[in-house]
């Protein structure tokens, strides 16, 4: 049996005045700097809501395991406490929408550093009312291995759905972002297999995007530092499922760059399709012959005299 330990900074950690759920977690610190650690190696599972609040603070170095939504409004910190150690993830794996709100946009402050979509339905949604940072990983399945940052740490105590469930970068017409900051390649891990007209319409373990253009930031962001290797970006939509696209660059600014994907469903657009190429090729000359379908057919890298 794994060994749980929840160390409580002060207590008691809040006098609210509503009446609580008993199946979520509330941090209230009201200026006190009431805070709750979570101990590499340890596992808080919450039935409920997570809610940190009122200049509370909530250090995990271990693994929540959360059935509801996570609010993080007026809080002074959520963040791992040290830099040691694989876990410090924050599970989702509740049933129906599970939703994100507060702040998570600030590094090793207030964000994430792993996080895990493992969700107990097909389909259903962790949904982002908020930009969310991810500093470590963005991973799909409990189970799931070869994520920079993340090893998953597997036994009786934890809770396996199989790598169900997606994560919503909207809610209604609100678009949000989730950046991923680490430039590692394995960054983000557990999507379905990559293919070309696969016929396969996956309907679980993506980012799953409003499919609307003039989004703003809305979407999947990566961090991108690397030449040569392949960036995916496993996105989708509602309508579509899932759309991933893979970026193998070879040319990129100084430092870390950051990069959005996200994939159009196109339906509302008056101007035709979205991925759907004119089938007119500006400045091809006599070279190329009419395309066959609704692209243009260029095998670029080759002169023609």
């Amino acid at each position: 049996m794994k060994k749980s330990i929840l160390f409580l900074a002060l207590a008691p950690l809040f006098s609210l005045a509503q009446t609580l759920d008993p199946n979520a977690f509330y941090i209230s610190g009201y200026d006190d700097g009431v805070g709750v650690n979570i101990e590499n190696g340890a596992l808080l599972h919450i039935q409920g809501d997570l809610t940190n609040t009122n200049d509370g603070i909530l250090n995990n170095d271990g693994i929540i395991e959360l059935k509801g939504s996570f609010d993080n409004t007026g809080a002074v910190q959520f963040q791992p406490m040290g830099i040691s150690g694989n876990e410090k993830a924050v599970k989702f794996i509740g049933s129906g929408t599970q939703v994100i709100k507060g702040d998570f946009t600030s590094p090793l402050t207030n964000s994430f550093y792993n996080l895990v979509i493992d969700k107990a339905t097909s389909g259903s949604a962790v949904e982002l009312q908020t930009n969310v940072q991810v500093d470590g990983s963005l991973v799909f399945g409990t189970a799931t291995a070869g994520a920079a940052s993340y090893t998953p740490t597997l036994g009786a105590d934890y809770t396996n759905n199989a790598n169900k469930g997606v994560i919503r970068t909207y809610s209604g017409t609100t678009d949000y972002e989730l950046y991923i900051a680490n430039a590692n390649v394995d960054a983000v891990k557990g999507y379905p297999a990559l293919g070309i007209n696969s016929g396969v319409v996956a309907s679980n373990s993506y980012v799953q995007t409003r499919g609307a253009r003039g989004v703003g930031q809305g979407g999947l962001s990566r961090s991108v530092n690397t030449t040569g290797v392949n960036y995916v970006y496993p996105v989708g939509t509602a309508t579509n499922g899932f759309q991933a696209v893979r970026f193998n660059f070879n040319a990129l600014g100084g430092g870390d760059n950051k990069i959005r994907g996200l994939f159009c469903d196109g339906t509302d657009n008056p101007s035709g399709y979205v991925g759907k190429m004119s089938t007119n090729c500006v400045g091809c000359g006599g070279y190329y012959p009419t395309p066959d379908n609704q692209g243009v057919n260029i095998l670029f890298g080759t002169s023609y005299d």
